[in-house]
């Protein structure tokens, strides 16, 4: 996990920093006055109006590390072994069925992970922000 981590550190960053940077200095300077210190300024003004991105970010990344295997591979040993290398060796023994089962839950599992963090992202722009 901490290679991929690593490895996908770059994108996440970028995915935060376009956030922040269009959040506006005064929304800080509006709290600073009404006498907000700084950690009530983060979880109160930049979090909420950071999240959706850095949700984002996150399912991004998640995707990334799912797909890539040059990571699992150097990664992978006898007693720790990645989904998808698991996936791949189940292919090369010829049991296709399996790898072919394992595969589709894994498209599953990234497939709910993606409906339940735009589901907490909120409202896209442009989307009615009521309550239904």
């Amino acid at each position: 996990m901490i290679g991929y981590a690593l490895s996908y550190l770059p994108v996440a960053t970028r995915f935060t920093h376009a956030a922040v940077m269009q959040v506006h200095k005064e929304l800080e300077e509006v709290a600073q006055v009404s006498g907000a210190g700084f950690w009530k300024i983060l979880i109160s003004v930049l979090i909420p109006l950071v999240r959706p991105s850095l949700l984002n970010g996150g399912l991004v990344v998640f995707i990334l590390t799912l797909k890539v295997m040059s990571i699992a591979a150097l990664l992978s040993g006898t007693d720790n072994m990645v989904l998808s290398i698991y996936i791949w060796s189940l292919w090369e023994n010829g049991t296709t069925g399996e790898a072919s089962a394992v595969a589709v839950l894994m498209v599953a599992l990234v497939g709910t992970l993606i409906y339940f963090g735009t589901r907490l992202e909120g409202p896209s722009v442009g989307q009615d922000a009521r309550i239904q």
